[in-house]
């Protein structure tokens, strides 16, 4: 239908996100002082060349160490296998 005529008041609704969690834009507006303190991670997993070898990145918020796992998968099972190693 991408392209195609609609009927008055039609909205497109394919490929649109939502919103869920909270808007990163409000982020220092609720925590001011959150690169301030050490020991802040923010994790990440990343997907490898079609969709292989995810690793978890952990990246200490102040100083910006970052620390790469092997997650094997990106189940929450084995992303908690690897960062409880931590």
């Amino acid at each position: 239908m991408h392209g195609k005529r609609h009927l008055n008041g039609y909205v497109e609704r394919r490929g649109k996100a939502g919103q869920s969690g909270r808007d990163l834009k409000n982020r220092y507006r609720d925590y001011p002082n959150l690169n301030q303190g050490f020991g802040h991670l923010e994790g990440d997993t990343v997907q490898g060349k079609n969709q292989h070898g995810p690793v978890t990145t952990l990246i200490e918020r102040r100083t910006k160490v970052t620390i790469v796992l092997n997650s094997h998968t990106k189940s929450s099972k084995d992303v908690k296998a690897a960062t409880t190693l931590v």
